[in-house]
């Protein structure tokens, strides 16, 4: 029976036809080309690259050119208003105030641009925490040590901990360490269930019997 449930921000609280991960990476993409004096199109290229290498542009420009995580995030993506994206989703606010379980975010990203985020979708009361990248000293998914810091804070055996992702990536380490992984709209070998869409979440878990079948927390 789960307790918690972590749950993935970009592409997975929100539908990827929002935009939104792509103003993202847009901001990464000037940010390098300004910061490197180079044509957009090597400097998307470059984001790409250490994207894949490191878990997060961000990680691999600190080692590689040495920006900062903090001031890279702050140059970039937490320059998007999500408000341009993201419209509220009351039928996500209300499914998940529905569920019987500590809901909690775990991202890459910063816990400015994750409020951001969840402030648009109208979510933000229905998570007591989030797990932000700075939080896990800037260590990102798909990154063992950033699953067992996550595991450490929330004090629970794994196998009462639910794991929501969209990225393929970032799954396997959480299906080593027992957590029960969900994953959006794609199949996997390490994923137990796929969702198409976040919304089918709470039916999902209550005819698995994954969690209490009571009101919400």
């Amino acid at each position: 029976m789960l307790k918690a449930l972590l749950i993935d921000l970009d592409e997975t609280l929100y539908r990827p036809q929002t935009g939104m991960l792509s103003a993202g990476d847009r901001a990464i993409t000037a940010f390098i080309a300004t910061h490197l004096g180079i044509a957009a199109q090597q400097a998307d290229s470059i984001r790409v690259d250490l994207w894949l290498r490191y878990g997060t542009t961000a990680a691999g420009f600190e080692r590689e050119y040495g920006v900062a995580q903090a001031d890279f995030y702050a140059a970039t993506i937490e320059t998007v208003d999500p408000t341009e994206y993201i419209s509220p989703e009351p039928e996500l606010a209300a499914m998940l105030a529905q569920l019987p379980l500590r809901l909690c975010l775990f991202t890459n990203a910063t816990e400015a641009y994750a409020e951001g985020v969840l402030h648009a979708l109208r979510v933000r009361e229905q998570f007591s925490t989030i797990y932000d990248i700075a939080s896990r000293d800037w260590c990102p998914k798909p990154e063992p040590r950033a699953y067992d810091t996550v595991m450490s804070a929330l004090e629970l055996p794994p196998a009462e901990v639910g794991f929501v992702e969209d990225h393929v990536a970032n799954i396997p380490p959480a299906r080593e360490l027992g957590w029960t992984v969900f994953l959006m709209r794609q199949e996997h070998p390490a994923a137990h269930y796929v969702l198409d869409d976040i919304l089918d979440l709470e039916a999902l878990l209550r005819r698995e019997r994954l969690c209490e079948s009571g009101p919400a927390r």
